[in-house]
């Protein structure tokens, strides 16, 4: 039998902030565990690693698109959306806006929104049981935001990231540091 595909929230109850569930407190809010180096490579998720609802997001955004195309897109997102609860408060359709030159406009603002609320809301233990992250997801937030870096990424910038800090900080000189 074939596993049953995630479920989207239904779409009757939209969640609000006024609803009696409080969001959950952010594991690493107190104090942040792991700060990883900086590379020569400068990977978006080096510079969101200290708060993992703009990591996730991130990597919606750079999902099927590169860093390149969806910079200054991403950047106006978290200049209009500062916060989580910020965007809870937004409809679905507004955020779209966002996506228009990117592609999959509706997708990316479902799977964001959705994400939010079960990032805030969902007593999650595993960040892939949050609604629309994936291995891309899961990988960078176990390397970027937990300092786990036994992980197989199959992102390619995720690898060469993995590769570099095995190797300039833990002495690893078997792995390939190449961009191919």
């Amino acid at each position: 039998m074939l596993p049953r595909r995630q479920q989207r929230p239904n779409n009757r109850h939209k969640p609000q902030l006024s609803d009696p569930i409080r969001p959950r407190k952010e594991k690493n809010q107190d104090t942040i565990k792991f700060i990883p180096p900086i590379s020569p490579y400068h990977l978006i998720e080096e510079q969101l690693f200290d708060d993992p609802w703009k990591l996730l997001t991130a990597t919606i955004f750079l999902n099927k698109t590169p860093l390149k195309s969806c910079k200054n897109h991403l950047e106006w997102f978290f200049n209009e959306i500062e916060s989580p609860q910020k965007l809870l408060e937004t409809e679905i359709t507004v955020l779209e806006k966002f996506f228009e030159p990117l592609g999959l406009k509706r997708t990316r603002a479902t799977q964001i929104y959705y994400m939010t609320h079960d990032y805030l809301f969902k007593n999650w233990k595993s960040v892939e049981e949050i609604y629309g992250i994936g291995e891309y997801g899961r990988d960078a937030y176990n390397m970027f935001c937990l300092g786990k870096f036994d992980v197989e990424p199959k992102d390619r910038y995720l690898r060469i990231y993995k590769n570099w800090y095995l190797k300039v900080y833990l002495g690893n000189n078997n792995n390939d540091l190449s961009l191919s």
